[in-house]
């Protein structure tokens, strides 16, 4: 490399290398930036007075002559001597790199900043960024009100955008989820709580797809919010199907139970069940102890062998003394039983509600009462005149249609609610806050960070 490659040429003006650089020099081999030489230049002239030449003194005969009064400019002679360089104007130096620029604008003006000079129709100086239209420089623009309303409507518009997309895709996670926990329900009769994590998963997995590049806060708190509807969504779809269930089984158990005028009014089955729960209720009254089968009460006596064993073995044993003819006799008084004691029921009703005053068996009461002799003899006697007073065909069509007012109760809506509340307060409500605090933070988290890979 030669020693003119390698050698500094520092401005006289700002003490940096001009090498490479627009920039002239004086015949002592100094030298000067294009922008430091036109800066100077331009202050110089701002600043240097303009001399006036005094007028000569002239024959009055000449006075009414306009003679021009010569100036001189300051320019010309601070241009050959600038910052003490020395050079025929600065513009012809041996070493002068201007010549291959355009020539400048006759017009041109220099940046009231940094002094460079700048064409007549410019808009910014292209070496200090002033704005020649606002009068200010780059660093001092302030952004506009327009511009900051602008960008915040860019980022509100990208804020909903998130949103929209992270909700679209969460909601379908979160349908998925719901379904598959109401399935998992009703097919296993039970709800498995880690399923419900399962759901938070999904539903962050949808927002973050929906979301792509957007995730973050704003696609896990929606994640989150859609896994706690979609679990409360899965939780009532379990319940109602269960519901449904349970009601639908219930009709169709009193359909079978319609009764017809040509055959008994019980199976030797049913009547002994009959027999055992009217005996259990009796010696309960009577302060005996029962001793039910292990695991069993009243609230799980559905089946004969489900009541007390020495009950059971009693009317079994009763059951077999009957002949055909007494048995039959005996299914017809137990429907009697049942029929009569339902229309005292009735009767005692009314009759309270029209504010008469009831005789009730000792230590009886309307709430307490379910047997024939619980409730007062006039009415037992006016229910039992009422019964027998009708045909074989009549009373099989009074009980039939006692079984349709039950069918029609569950069609009631406050039922079905009622049937619901308790489906859902047989659930233990720690263990099911509990799985829904874990689903919403698999939610969020999932949601927030899927989609940037953070979650492997």
């Amino acid at each position: 490399m030669s020693e003119a490659d390698t050698k500094v040429r520092e401005c006289q003006a700002c003490g940096e290398d001009c090498t490479g650089k627009p920039r002239i020099k004086d015949k002592k081999g100094r030298y000067l930036h294009k922008a430091c030489y036109e800066k100077a230049l331009a202050k110089a002239k701002k600043r240097q007075p303009v001399e006036v030449m005094p007028p000569r003194k002239r024959p009055a005969a000449a006075a009414a002559v306009a003679v021009p009064v010569p100036v001189r400019d300051a320019a010309p002679e601070l241009e050959d001597n600038l910052y003490g360089l020395e050079g025929d104007g600065l513009g012809l130096g041996a070493d002068d790199m201007f010549a291959d620029l355009p020539a400048s604008d006759e017009n041109a003006s220099a940046c009231p900043d940094c002094g460079s000079a700048t064409p007549a129709n410019a808009v910014l100086c292209t070496v200090c960024g002033h704005n020649f239209q606002t009068g200010r420089s780059a660093g001092k623009v302030k952004v506009s009100k327009e511009t900051a309303l602008g960008s915040a409507a860019k980022s509100s518009a990208t804020t909903s955008a998130a949103w929209v997309l992270a909700l679209v895709g969460a909601s379908i996670g979160g349908a998925l989820g719901a379904i598959i926990w109401a399935m998992v329900a009703v097919f296993l009769n039970s709800e498995i709580g880690y399923i419900a994590v399962g759901v938070g998963f999904l539903c962050g997995i949808g927002a973050a797809i929906g979301a792509q590049s957007r995730a973050g806060l704003v696609s896990g708190l929606v994640a989150s919010g859609v896994a706690i509807l979609a679990i409360a969504v899965g939780k009532f779809a379990a319940v109602q199907i269960a519901v449904d269930d349970m009601i639908a089984q219930t009709r169709e158990s009193i359909q079978t139970q319609m009764h017809d005028p040509d055959r008994p009014w019980f199976t030797d089955e049913e009547a002994l069940h009959e027999m055992a729960y009217d005996e259990t209720i009796r010696r309960e009254r009577r302060g005996e102890t029962l001793r039910w089968p292990i695991g069993k009460g009243w609230e799980d006596a559905y089946e004969l062998g489900d009541y007390p064993t020495d009950i059971t073995t009693k009317v079994k044993m009763d059951w077999k003394k009957l002949s055909v003819e007494e048995q039959a006799a005996r299914k017809d008084a137990l429907m009697r039983e049942n029929i009569v004691a339902s229309m005292s029921d009735e009767i005692a009703s009314e009759r309270m509600e029209a504010g008469q005053n009831l005789s009730w068996p000792a230590g009886m009461t309307y709430e307490e009462s379910y047997l024939l002799e619980d409730y007062p003899k006039d009415i037992v006697a006016e229910a039992g005149a009422k019964w027998d007073s009708m045909t074989r065909a009549e009373q099989v069509a009074h009980v039939n249609e006692g079984f349709e007012k039950i069918a029609e109760m569950f069609n009631n809506p406050e039922v079905t609610a009622a049937f619901m509340s308790a489906g859902y307060g047989g659930k233990d409500l720690f263990f099911d806050a509990l799985w829904i605090l874990l689903a919403v933070g698999t939610a969020f988290g999932t949601g927030a960070n899927a989609a940037r890979g953070d979650t492997a």
